[in-house]
């Protein structure tokens, strides 16, 4: 569901208007990128490099139609990227789709994972929880207009949100947007899009956890037995 979205957001793919669901081929290349490299038919490393060329093919299809027509321009990632070619002369085709594929790769695994790790921290610490809460909704009641979506300046404003996702917060083994001298290309894509799902979650929704939350690591973070959470709509109390 991630990387459908961000598909949608990155070069205007919308699963609800095709049979392809990009968010599917990504659970085998996830396990391709960690498997032996043998290019051989029938290896899991083999058929990530056949799912990667689909999806980059997908994403130079949809670069070449709207090279070709102005009447294709959504507005997305790709139409700014396209734009920006006439200034920036590193941006050739190939770049291009390869940082909207290197986008798509931040937000299948990292994502996903991270917000996993972040509900199981504030299932856990609900003294963090409620001060995430306060945050959140300080920032419903200071817009002019309560309707409105939440704005860049909301989510720099932010400082409790943005200290929780840091990588010591979350989990002392896990580093969601990379580490060293070099960080993940889409890790304040990756962040974004995790405050904006938590503004939702903590503005619209009430939930707690219900089972799991368990946490392996082979050699990245898995969770076993999933985490599950109840969720119910507006300010309903959590039990006890």
């Amino acid at each position: 569901m991630v990387v459908d979205f961000s598909a949608k957001q990155l070069f205007g793919c919308d699963p609800a208007k095709t049979n392809e669901k990009i968010g599917d081929k990504f659970i085998y290349l996830s396990k391709g990128f960690l498997s032996f490299p043998l290019n051989i038919p029938g290896t899991a490393f083999h058929k990530c490099l056949k799912i990667r060329k689909v999806v980059t093919d997908s994403i130079t299809a949809t670069l070449k139609e709207r090279l070709a027509s102005s009447e294709n321009y959504q507005g997305d990632l790709l139409d700014h990227l396209l734009r920006d070619q006439h200034a920036e002369k590193f941006l050739s085709e190939d770049f291009i789709v390869n940082i909207v594929f290197g986008l798509l790769l931040a937000s299948s695994e990292s994502i996903s994972v991270t917000v996993t790790l972040v509900l199981k921290f504030l299932a856990e610490n609900p003294q963090a929880l409620e001060e995430l809460l306060v945050e959140h909704e300080g920032v419903m009641k200071n817009r002019e207009n309560p309707g409105s979506p939440l704005t860049w300046n909301e989510v720099k404003s932010m400082n409790f949100t943005l200290h929780d996702l840091e990588p010591d917060v979350i989990s002392k083994n896990f580093m969601p947007f990379g580490g060293g001298t070099r960080k993940c290309a889409g890790a304040e894509f990756a962040k974004v899009l995790i405050i904006t799902f938590l503004h939702v979650l903590l503005t619209k929704y009430r939930w707690w956890k219900i089972k799991g939350g368990d946490i392996t690591q082979a050699p990245i973070v898995k969770f076993p037995n999933g985490l599950h959470i109840k969720v119910v709509e507006g300010n309903t109390s959590r039990p006890n």
